[in-house]
């Protein structure tokens, strides 16, 4: 039915304009519109719709012809807005032509005729009830656009997706709600209106919608978990510690214990405030063998605590601070050599943790966290404990608590990326 104007549309349009009477143009727009028309109908043909709209729309507005709207509401059906492209077909049909009208107008007429009713059997309608019938001052919006509240209880035509609706009036609590409609469905929402101090939308000036929005959302609860992968890199000095039969001291740096490696966090919260949020966080490190340390040393970590954010607010592109309290943290080195098997563990906390990172929203539950942080503690413990079987006067045994002035403090810095699962708020 379509192929009817598809096939040789750049050469209609092109003829159109050039046959077709417009005194009101001038010669430069008509050469405009018709480059324009000529444009968009390429874009149509190679299924660029939005392209496609934005230029024939130009050639209409400087050249009223019928054409033009065909292929619009053509392309508004394309992109899924069958609300659009039913006006604009019933616009083309309301086309008076003159006696002399060129064949073409009165085929993209035609054509409009036979489409509006297949465009018509797409358009989905939502119904809004408002409970109490009866609210004073009612006021709603669809998508952030005011209504009249003469549509509550009325099949409104909208183009599929989803749509927000808000209701306020006098007494009652601001209502808002989603809902989701497909081509062709016919769908009922209903809000319930709830005793408050409710005040009337002023849906013309966004800025204000937005802060009414933000307020709303201060009042909000949320939670959150998530999970962060990161790379940590250790500096500092783990202390003065004796080991051996001679019970030698010395100052022991994390780089003779440990190298650089990786880890996971997994964290969950709760956020209050909009800006704010709580949680328990356990981080879990696999670390490489320090130049003190065997080759083969296994090197692991853990580290629990609490922590507080402040930043961006959920959903939104932005940043964050980050501070927090580590009330475990335990590094454990096993190896085994020559016969003999070294377990050695050293203990600290309470640690120091500082740092931040941006907010990246994937979705409505869904975001992204890039972080760099840094741990700032000290040890207070260490065993040791060197087993041989063959060589029983090598094994040792160290258990013993790292005095106040044996103690050096070490940091653990840590950066990579997170993704956090929004509940609620």
């Amino acid at each position: 039915m379509r192929a009817r104007l598809a096939r040789p549309s750049l050469l209609i349009v092109a003829l159109l304009l050039a046959a077709a009477p417009a005194p009101a143009q001038t010669a430069a727009d008509k050469a405009t519109a018709r480059k324009l028309a000529a444009e968009g109908v390429e874009f149509y043909q190679a299924g660029k719709y939005a392209e496609a709209l934005d230029k024939l729309e130009r050639a209409e507005k400087l050249y009223d012809a019928p054409v033009h709207l065909l292929y619009i509401a053509r392309t508004q059906a394309k992109l899924d807005k069958p609300v659009d492209a039913a006006e604009t077909y019933r616009r083309l049909i309301r086309v008076k032509l003159e006696p002399d009208a060129p064949d073409v107008f009165r085929q993209a007429v035609d054509d409009a005729k036979k489409e509006l009713p297949e465009i018509e059997a797409t358009v989905p309608t939502l119904r809004v009830d408002v409970t109490p019938a009866d609210a004073k001052n009612l006021e709603l919006s669809i998508d952030g656009e005011k209504v009249s509240s003469a549509v509550v209880g009325v099949d409104r035509p909208l183009n599929p997706g989803e749509h927000v609706i808000v209701a306020t009036a006098d007494g009652y609590a601001r209502s808002e709600q989603t809902a989701t409609v497909a081509g062709g469905e016919h769908k009922t929402l209903t809000i319930t209106l709830k005793p408050g101090a409710g005040a009337p939308e002023t849906t013309g000036n966004t800025e204000q919608k937005a802060t009414e929005a933000d307020a709303g959302d201060e009042k909000k609860l949320g939670f959150f978990v998530g999970l962060r992968l990161l790379g940590a890199i250790p500096a500092g000095n783990a202390g003065t510690v004796a080991f051996g039969p001679a019970m030698m001291s010395r100052d022991v740096a994390m780089s003779d214990l440990m190298e650089a490696g990786g880890g996971a966090e997994l964290h969950g919260g709760l956020r209050f405030m909009r800006y704010f949020a709580g949680k328990l966080y356990l981080d879990l490190f696999s670390m490489r063998p320090g130049s003190e340390t065997a080759d083969d040393a296994q090197v692991s970590g853990v580290e629990g605590g609490i922590g507080a954010h402040v930043g961006t607010a959920p959903h939104h592109l932005g940043g964050f601070g980050e501070i927090g309290i580590g009330f475990v943290q335990s590094f454990e080195l096993k190896s085994e050599n020559a016969g003999c098997v070294d377990d050695t563990t050293w203990r600290g906390g309470p640690s120091l943790r500082i740092g931040g990172g941006a907010v990246i929203p994937l979705s409505k539950y869904f975001q992204l966290t890039p972080f760099m942080v840094a741990n700032f503690s000290s040890f207070n413990h260490v065993s040791a404990k060197v087993s041989c079987e063959a060589t029983p006067a090598l094994s040792t045994t160290v258990d013993r608590d790292i005095q106040g002035d044996e103690q050096s403090g070490h940091q653990l810095f840590l950066l990579g990326v997170g993704a956090d699962w929004l509940i609620g708020g």
